[in-house]
């Protein structure tokens, strides 16, 4: 349970292992367990304050615990126990935003507005659409879909997400700002941030891939990757996707990624700005994997294999990464 929770307030948890937490939040059989980990821990979570956006929301939960401590009213205590399921959850930043579904019956039809799904920066989620298909969202990342979805499968994509499309003749379509995607029943990454390179990764099956920016299209088979170079044309090669779809599972693999690109996926996975303090850091490679770490002990591992030092300035929250 311990390392359940440790995984939890570090958000690496799988959306299996989020579903088990929240349970184990919500029940009541497990409040002094619950509050037993949170005082342990405590120390170590407020000495790492500083790196974290939501400072001032730990200064309140801490004004919390003190209230407990040394208050004996039943009320209060309840009090305690919801504002620590509650900022729980919010340390985290596993929250997901949908939208409301209106359902206007009657005999005659049904009609439904658009939903949304999106993750916060250093979040991530998982949900099972209309016809089935499930779609793990990564941090920093929208998706919505039409009411009547079941007649048309089609999604538009901002960021990141891995979707396990269910087989129908229908065919599951997903827009994105740079591509389109087209599939019947497979499983694979679409990456389509709007700072970053548009990226699709085929785990298993076969989808289409065509591109905005020319009139290309590819279909990718098992282990290849459809992407956008330099000069915006669509590419095709073949890639270990374990590097590309851990990320759902609550692990970053990194393949010799250069230190830009390995600070921006830190970025969004932590929710913390980081600079590159010149042009020698940008130009280093890393190679290693992030599971259940802090934003501190992932720049420690990379300062034993690179020439490299960090920083945090208090003042304008941003770390700041530069060459020994």
């Amino acid at each position: 349970m311990d390392r359940l929770f440790k995984k939890y307030l570090n958000g690496t948890c799988t959306p299996e292992e989020y579903s088990v937490v929240v349970e184990l939040i919500r029940n009541h059989e497990h409040d002094k367990a619950l509050d037993g980990f949170m005082k342990e821990n405590w120390e170590a979570i407020e000495a790492k304050s500083e790196e974290i956006q939501n400072a001032d929301l730990l200064v309140r939960i801490h004004h919390q615990i003190a209230l407990k401590e040394n208050m004996s009213s039943q009320k209060i205590i309840r009090f305690y126990k919801l504002s620590l399921r509650i900022a729980a959850v919010l340390i985290v930043g596993l929250i997901v935003t949908t939208a409301v579904v209106y359902k206007f019956a009657s005999q005659f039809a049904v009609a439904e507005v658009a939903q949304r799904f999106s993750t916060p920066a250093g979040a991530k989620s998982n949900f099972v659409l209309p016809d089935g298909s499930t779609v793990w969202l990564n941090s920093g990342s929208e998706i919505t879909y039409s009411g009547d979805f079941k007649q048309d499968r089609k999604v538009h994509l901002k960021g990141e997400a891995y979707f396990d499309v269910i087989k129908s003749d229908n065919p599951f379509q997903i827009r994105t700002e740079y591509g389109d995607i087209r599939v019947l029943g497979t499983a694979f990454d679409v990456k389509a941030y709007a700072d970053d390179n548009f990226i699709t990764t085929l785990e298993r099956g076969s989808l289409e891939v065509s591109s905005k920016s020319e009139n290309a299209k590819y279909t990718l088979n098992p282990g290849t990757q459809a992407f956008l170079n330099e000069n915006n044309e669509l590419q095709v090669k073949e890639v270990d996707v374990r590097e590309f779809v851990s990320w759902k599972e609550g692990k970053l693999m990194f393949v010799r990624k250069s230190l830009e690109e390995v600070v921006k996926m830190l970025e969004r996975w932590y929710n913390v700005k980081i600079e590159l303090d010149a042009k020698e850091t940008k130009e280093l490679w890393f190679t290693g994997t992030v599971e259940m770490e802090t934003i501190s002990e992932v720049l420690d591992i990379i300062g034993t294999t690179l020439p490299i030092e960090y920083s945090f300035d208090s003042k304008t929250r941003v770390m700041k990464i530069k060459a020994k």
